[in-house]
């Protein structure tokens, strides 16, 4: 098996990490399944949008939250799920 440097590595985990989180035909296919399969399921199906069937790949090369930033994220979605 081959040796690669680090900085190899995470060229090539930058590289799978922006590849596989842009979407491709398919993958907009099972998006909308998955859409309407919640929505079925679901006693609110207007609010699921097709956006949120995304998935976001990360290989721990992006900037780590603070646990300030993760309390604020916390208490927003909190927020949200009661309020409604």
């Amino acid at each position: 098996m081959e040796q690669i440097s680090h900085r190899e590595y995470r060229t090539r985990l930058s590289w799978l990490q922006s590849e596989w989180s842009n979407p491709d035909r398919t993958d907009y296919y099972l998006m909308r399944v998955a859409q309407r399969v919640q929505q079925v399921l679901s006693s609110k199906p207007n609010k699921i949008k097709m956006e949120d069937q995304k998935l976001d790949f990360d290989f721990g090369l992006a900037k780590k939250k603070t646990s300030l930033e993760t309390l604020k994220q916390t208490k927003n979605r909190w927020v949200r799920a009661v309020s409604h």
